[in-house]
């Protein structure tokens, strides 16, 4: 997660290194408002950044998984409001 133009030479690198969309590899890379990025998503603002923190602590205290589903944080999601906190 980055919001500035050095965490684009990061995004880029992990880019170059693992592919665009690996098959082997879980890599997620955001940048934080909407603006052109090589980041693969994007997050509104930092309240976003704040949220996806919660669900993913939240995510490893309540399970004590090691891994997450995709199925984990969409229920994790809906519990929190959704990423956008239900401001949509």
């Amino acid at each position: 997660i980055g919001d500035d133009s050095s965490d684009e030479l990061m995004f880029s690198a992990l880019h170059n290194k693992f592919g665009q969309r690996p098959a082997d590899v879980d890599l997620y890379t955001a940048t934080v408002g909407r603006k052109p990025s090589c980041a693969t998503a994007y997050m509104g603002d930092h309240t976003d950044v704040v949220e996806l923190l919660k669900m993913l602590s939240s995510l490893n205290n309540s399970q004590n998984k090691r891994f997450a589903s995709m199925g984990d944080l969409t229920s994790l999601e809906h519990s929190f409001g959704g990423v956008d906190g239900g401001r949509a």
